[in-house]
């Protein structure tokens, strides 16, 4: 894979604009004449660089301290979503045993569902990057709150600036990722929660409506459970049973039949597409490499040295095989 990885590129856009902030540009310094020595390629040398200055490991400690610090923050909103999860599985309970699967498909199923929904189109409309959703925006308003609080007040405006960048370029991904792992925690909160009530209590089930009814509600009700009853094995119900929880609510003999569908439910259509998304996303940030644009005055400084004799520079700044001497740069 190409490209720099995200710790890396933070580390040579902060350096870059320290450099031209300061104007310090001595091609002449150790750190620059033993980048070019070292192997890869002129963005790899920029980095090594970038590694080899006078208090660059100050630096390298708040990149790793901000990311360290964004771990911290998706565990944090994970345990939200673990808890908000858990809340919202106590509130389906109508009546002192009994609960309405209505409320509990419309209120822990279609609310999500309904946002992964409006995420899907925006995701169709914005194709170049993921759309981030609400938690992953709150993870990265507060990634910048905290750049602006690690490393020294010299450094802080430029690492925010660089982390900012990288929000616009790769940070969608990230927010993503988070938003989905906020969602997976939500149905784990929601399913572990109901599973050990249904454990160690009795409940019976209804199916409440006011302004609903006709036979497409019972069908409504069977095609729901029909998916997860042949992937899981479980019970699919009769119109006889969806007909006894719409007009009244289950018989004991049918407890365990309901209590089987409201969580095959909320795991098949609501933790397994949460779950899949936020392990590809998982998996699209850490092989997420980042190129270096080449073409910026701080880094055009440096290629005469850190190029390479055996590299020519083109126009941004890429390595051509032809073209000018192996230290030239195009105006």
């Amino acid at each position: 894979m190409s490209g720099l990885a995200p710790r890396d590129w933070l580390l040579a856009e902060t350096t870059r604009r320290i450099d031209e902030s300061t104007g310090e540009f001595r091609l002449d310094q150790p750190a620059t004449l033993d980048a070019a020595r070292s192997p890869g390629t002129p963005g790899e040398r920029i980095v090594e660089r970038a590694r080899r200055l006078p208090g660059a490991q100050r630096l390298v400690d708040d990149i790793g301290q901000l990311l360290t610090s964004a771990r911290w923050l998706i565990v944090v909103l994970m345990i939200l979503g673990l808890l908000s999860g858990m809340a919202a599985a106590s509130g389906v309970q109508t009546g002192a045993s009994t609960i309405a699967l209505s409320y509990a498909i419309v209120v822990l199923l279609g609310v999500p569902l309904l946002l992964l929904l409006v995420w899907a189109l925006l995701n169709l409309r914005r194709r170049e990057s993921a759309s981030p959703g609400l938690p992953g925006r709150i993870l990265w308003w507060l990634m910048l709150l905290f750049s602006r609080r690690f490393g020294l007040a010299a450094q802080r405006r430029h690492l925010a600036a660089a982390l900012a960048e990288l929000g616009r370029l790769r940070g969608r991904t990230l927010m993503a990722l988070t938003t989905h792992a906020f969602w997976t925690s939500f149905f784990v909160g929601c399913i572990g929660w109901m599973w050990l009530r249904f454990l160690g209590l009795r409940f019976d089930f209804s199916w409440e409506t006011t302004l609903l009814s006709g036979q497409w509600l019972e069908q409504l009700i069977i095609a729901i459970g029909w998916l997860p009853a042949w992937l899981f094995g479980l019970s699919l119900p009769a119109p006889e049973q969806v007909q006894e929880v719409l007009s009244s609510r289950s018989g004991p003999a049918d407890r365990r039949l309901w209590a089987s569908y409201l969580i095959g439910a909320l795991a098949l259509y609501g933790f397994a597409p949460r779950a899949l998304l936020a392990l590809w996303f998982l998996r699209r940030w850490r092989r997420a490499r980042m190129r270096l644009d080449l073409a910026r005055p701080g880094y055009l400084r440096l290629l005469p040295v850190l190029s390479g004799p055996s590299q020519a520079i083109g126009p941004r700044g890429d390595s051509t095989a032809f073209g000018k001497g192996p230290y030239e740069v195009y105006p």
